[in-house]
């Protein structure tokens, strides 16, 4: 087996326009383990989530989410790894937020502090069913005395002015921040430190697999760090039109099994 280890994102990438796992992907997620193939995921979505997609595939070993800053052992739930957002940093970037009268989100572990709920809110809800935990105006006291390291701020805007806040997120905070996007209306912010690419470098060192035996699969911006790494990079072919231009081979969309069609033809090597 010339690929030993297959890596998916998950939105607009595993998982079709409505959020699912088509049986064709499905059946060949199964066949790729059954042959000794290792598959894994890693999305930027909240680690219970991710991780109850991964045991409907009967996946074992580790998962990344949060774009890398969390590392899980599926089977136990043990975290293997987690890098959070210094808490000054953290505290210094929602006065920024709040300066921007936009809304965000603040990750801690399994829940998602907010100052209230509202369209946004619903709106993430259709893709990560978790609990909200509102503070009000003492968003950021809550922050400061909790002194938490959070794993993940999210800012969800217009698209509009995604592209402009992305440019002034990354000027004003670059050196600890990776500031990029999954989602035309959301910018996610983990620690510069981690990122996709570092969290599969790191399962891939762990399983004793080279690089070079890896195929890494994405769509969006926060995808690029492990298309870069992987001995073969995958961009679907509804993503990002840089992404796609940077990747080694481009696979049909999400909505055609695009996940299917590179574990058959690169990872069984099956003529198609």
């Amino acid at each position: 087996m010339k690929y030993k280890l297959i890596v998916s994102d998950l939105d607009d990438t595993l998982l079709n326009d409505n959020l699912i796992i088509s049986d064709k992907n499905r059946q060949a997620v199964a066949d790729y383990i059954a042959a000794g193939g290792v598959f894994t995921i890693a999305t930027g979505r909240m680690t219970k989530p991710m991780l109850d997609i991964c045991k409907d595939l009967h996946l074992r070993g580790e998962a990344i989410s949060y774009q890398g800053a969390v590392v899980t052992d599926v089977f136990s739930g043990r975290t293997v790894e987690e890098t959070g957002i210094p808490n000054a940093v953290a505290l210094e970037l929602c006065h920024y937020l709040d300066k921007l009268n936009v809304y965000y989100q603040v990750y801690e572990g399994s829940k998602i502090h907010i100052k209230r709920l509202t369209s946004w809110s619903e709106l993430y809800k259709k893709f990560c069913d978790c609990p909200f935990y509102e503070h009000g105006e003492n968003l950021i006291g809550y922050i400061k005395n909790k002194g938490f390291h959070p794993v993940k701020i999210l800012l969800m805007e217009d698209p509009l002015f995604i592209g402009g806040h992305i440019s002034d997120l990354t000027e004003a905070f670059g050196k600890d921040l990776l500031v990029n996007t999954s989602k035309k209306w959301l910018i996610e912010m983990v620690n510069k430190k981690i990122n996709k690419g570092t969290a599969v470098a790191g399962i891939a060192k762990r399983l004793g697999i080279s690089r070079e035996e890896v195929i890494c699969i994405g769509d969006s911006s926060n995808d690029l760090s492990m298309i870069e790494y992987a001995g073969l990079g995958v961009a679907v072919q509804n993503g990002d039109p840089v992404l796609k231009q940077l990747a080694d081979y481009v696979c049909p969309s999400n909505n055609e099994d695009g996940v299917a069609h590179v574990i058959y033809k690169f990872g069984l090597e099956e003529t198609i």
